[in-house]
């Protein structure tokens, strides 16, 4: 699995960590918490620890108003999100999914 980094200010991806050299920012230099690490998909690592090969999403039960996404990797992280009662297999529900999952705190690597 390929790793780079994206920059969450000019969305840029780089594969050097200690700076993007299209807006500037520098996780070195300024300690810039824009900079995060995420797999060519644009997905963030599981809190275990891993990048999931996959998110899989599943109702919560509660009339497709709500589901949960949590990453192939070991089905310990479930976070619950709005599907705006998208279809939870379209398109539109994925990118929900990701952000959701994207936007979950993590302790700081």
């Amino acid at each position: 699995m390929t790793v780079t980094y994206v920059c969450t200010t000019c969305f840029s991806k780089f594969g050097n960590p200690d700076d993007c050299a299209a807006c500037d920012h520098s996780v070195a230099s300024s300690g810039n918490s824009d900079l995060l690490l995420r797999d060519e998909r644009g997905m963030k690592k599981c809190p275990c620890g891993k990048h999931p090969t996959e998110l899989v999403v599943v109702d919560a039960g509660q009339g497709s108003k709500w589901a949960f996404v949590y990453g192939d990797c070991c089905g310990e992280w479930h976070i619950e999100f709005r599907t705006m009662y998208h279809d939870l297999d379209s398109n539109e529900c994925m990118a929900l999914a990701l952000d959701a999952w994207n936007e979950a705190p993590r302790q700081a690597q």
